[in-house]
């Protein structure tokens, strides 16, 4: 599968949503980038090797805590 890449400009808008959650998603629904509050509702996407959705509801645990 080719790799997922996002517009330069649209990867600042979670960035922008200061008051809300919002992250971007690939086709894979893979999150390809979040912002600080979707980080601290779901979690640190950038610190997981896995950053895939729907393995993250099934693989990792800590997403519920």
């Amino acid at each position: 599968m080719p790799a997922q890449w996002v517009r330069p400009g649209l990867l600042q808008l979670p960035g922008s949503l200061t008051g809300a959650p919002a992250m971007i998603t690939g086709h894979r629904l893979d999150v390809l980038a979040a912002n600080a509050l979707a980080k601290a509702l779901y979690t640190d996407f950038d610190a997981l090797p896995l950053r895939s959705a729907p393995a993250l509801t099934v693989v990792d645990a800590s997403a519920f805590e």
